[in-house]
C-alpha cells in the first residue's frame, strides 16, 4: 500500500462511518491502514494521520483518550505510527498541545493538506 493509495483510504473510512454508522470500526480501520502504510514504505520512518476535529464522524467526544482507535485527550483523530532503527512498530497519539504548537506542526500538519489540495511537494 503506497502512502498516496493510504491518502484515499481514509476518505473511504470517514465515507463509510457516515453512511454506515460504524464509528468505532471504521477508526479502527483507519488506525490500523496507517499502521499497514507503514511497512510497506521501506524508506519511512513514520505515517500519520491528523483530521480537524469532528470531521471523522462528528462523535470525538465520545472517543476522548481511547488511544487504541487512534484518538487523542480529546477524541481528535491523530495517530502516527512510527519504525525505530531495529524495524519494531509503536503508535503514538498526537495531543492537541503538540498539535496547537505552531513551531513543532508547521512542516507537517498543513504540509500534507497543502500537498493533498494541490497535487504535489509543499
Amino acid at each position: 500500500m503506497s502512502l498516496i493509495s493510504s491518502a484515499f483510504q481514509v476518505n473511504s473510512h470517514i465515507e463509510l462511518a457516515h453512511k454506515e454508522g460504524l464509528f468505532a470500526e471504521e477508526r479502527v480501520a483507519l488506525d490500523r491502514d496507517v499502521q499497514t502504510a507503514l511497512p510497506a514504505s521501506r524508506d519511512s520512518y513514520a505515517t500519520y494521520v491528523v483530521l480537524e476535529p469532528n470531521v471523522f464522524d462528528g462523535f470525538d467526544s465520545a472517543f476522548a483518550g481511547r488511544a487504541e482507535v487512534g484518538a487523542n485527550e480529546r477524541g481528535r483523530v491523530a495517530t502516527l505510527w512510527s519504525r525505530n532503527v531495529r524495524g519494531d512498530l509503536s503508535r503514538e497519539v498526537i495531543s492537541e498541545a503538540l498539535l496547537a504548537d505552531e513551531q513543532a506542526s508547521r512542516g507537517w500538519s498543513t504540509g500534507g493538506q497543502r500537498q493533498l489540495l494541490h497535487g504535489g511537494p509543499t
